[in-house]
């Protein structure tokens, strides 16, 4: 039959011998390719539904876990079994209120054993927000629930009138308050007497200390002024605090016998003025009182006036 089927091949289309036992090759590999595709389907392809089957599996396992979630709930308190008990709101003070009550104004068994346990530990509800202390109470239950809750709505703090005696006190204490204001000596104070005054902390108290240091103390509470950094709004706030005692005796510069150097290192003393110093002593001779100041140019009244406290002659 190959046979005949070779001669006629090469009959009708005119192919060699090799070109014919190629063709009869080529046919049927092309005729397996052909139907491949079809045959690998039915032999290993999975057949699949439409998920009747699973649908049905998935829903019975819903049902059941809803069953069980529903017994657990139940025997928890969370839900009443019993879904014919109707729920009577009425009147109820959560201190007193017995379980039986509570759970007749739809309290579920489980709060209400909480409810119970707080009070048995000595909790008191006393406005009615404290029902929601009680750990998972809903606040859809609490709004319900607001309008029968036997207790107010904020604590009420009752103010007693003030008697005469206890009025008498009070002024008592007052004045003891203000007598123990802190006063600070300014020629006396260290770092942490200044650092009791309001706005005072370290550096401001270092720079006092040294600018006392260099005058040979204060004679007056306003040369706190003088002081670098220290406002005339910051000193107004402690300068009541201030105190300069009676006896105290600034120390003064020897006017006679001072250094061009000592005369310098004094606040009141410029350069140009420590030289007139020296020089009109040295014209004049020595300075006797105050009164002999004016011949010095290079001070005006103000300057020597503020200046005469600190010299001795």
């Amino acid at each position: 039959m190959l046979k005949s089927m070779s001669v006629w091949i090469r009959n009708n289309f005119g192919f060699t011998k090799t070109e014919t036992n190629g063709f009869m090759i080529l046919i049927p590999l092309m005729l397996f390719l052909l139907f491949a595709p079809s045959l690998y389907t039915s032999v290993f392809s999975k057949r699949y539904t439409n998920g009747d089957v699973d649908k049905v599996m998935l829903d019975s396992l819903l049902s059941m876990w809803n069953e069980n979630a529903f017994v657990r709930e139940s025997n928890e308190g969370r839900i009443n079994p019993s879904m014919d008990k109707v729920i009577e709101l009425l009147p109820f003070d959560p201190n007193i209120a017995d379980a039986e009550i509570l759970q007749k104004v739809g309290v579920p068994l489980f709060l209400t054993q909480r409810i119970i346990n707080y009070r048995v530990k000595g909790g008191v509800f006393r406005i009615k927000s404290d029902l929601q202390k009680i750990y998972d109470f809903p606040d859809s239950l609490y709004r319900t629930l607001v309008p029968f809750i036997q207790l107010p709505d904020k604590e009420v703090v009752v103010k007693k009138p003030l008697t005469e005696e206890t009025e008498e006190k009070i002024e008592i204490n007052k004045g003891l308050i203000m007598k123990a204001l802190v006063t600070v000596d300014l020629n006396a104070a260290d770092t942490s007497g200044y650092k009791l005054l309001r706005g005072i902390g370290s550096i401001y108290a270092a720079r006092i200390i040294k600018y006392r240091t260099m005058l040979g103390g204060f004679v007056e509470i306003n040369q706190l002024q003088e002081v670098y950094g220290l406002s005339d709004s910051l000193l107004n706030s402690f300068i009541d605090q201030l105190v300069i005692k009676e006896s105290f005796s600034p120390k003064q510069l020897k006017i006679n016998i001072a250094t061009f150097k000592e005369l310098l290192a004094h606040p009141y003393i410029s350069y140009e003025q420590a030289g007139d110093i020296l020089n009109t002593k040295s014209k004049y001779g020595k300075f006797k009182s105050h009164s002999d100041l004016v011949n010095i140019k290079a001070f005006s009244e103000f300057q020597l006036n503020r200046l005469t406290p600190y010299l001795a002659y």
